[in-house]
């Protein structure tokens, strides 16, 4: 079944057939916020795990289609990597992609050698992944997550025809 994209609500299930499933930002948000350690982000992420029934009720845990992040946005790597994002290369000023990302850079903005922020990154990526393969619902991973892929800060990549938004599909290409 295909997951709606968003349009500025809660839920989206634009391009679903009535009923199934949707793609739920604030299990994205709530699980973001928590991560980061925003006020009142426990009792949020309660809702979130356990299949967010104040989103759908009585359509039930599987109607929940969980992710971090997807195609619009940061990539997993990103999010624990950069504050603000950067996407002076997409020729709109830098003012293209959201602006509330919910994301933490653990110190320092961007790539950096540091085996302390490394390792406080490489743990509250676990901590996301983990989060979302264990809540309630149906889990979405966005492709290159699972091996760290990095978008360089860009949340917006999609009109980049160059390494920034391309997938190695070998496995040695990574």
């Amino acid at each position: 079944r295909a997951v709606g994209r968003e349009r500025g609500r809660p839920s989206c299930s634009a391009g679903s057939p009535a009923g199934g499933p949707s793609g739920t930002t604030a299990f994205r948000d709530g699980v973001r916020d928590f991560w980061r350690g925003t006020p009142g982000g426990v009792r949020d992420l309660a809702s979130r795990l356990s299949g967010s029934a104040d989103e759908f009720g009585a359509r039930g845990p599987l109607a929940s289609v969980n992710f971090v992040t997807s195609h619009d946005g940061f990539t997993l790597r990103d999010l624990v990597s950069y504050d603000q994002r950067h996407n002076d290369a997409n020729d709109e000023w830098g003012l293209d992609g959201h602006d509330d990302n919910r994301s933490w850079n653990c110190g320092v903005e961007g790539e950096t050698d540091d085996p302390d922020v490394l390792a406080l990154r490489h743990r509250q990526a676990a901590n996301l992944l983990t989060t979302l393969l264990l809540s309630t619902g149906v889990p979405m991973l966005s492709s290159g997550d699972e091996w760290a892929r990095t978008q360089h800060g860009n949340n917006n990549a999609y009109c980049q025809d160059n390494e920034i938004s391309w997938l190695p599909w070998r496995a040695d290409a990574g």
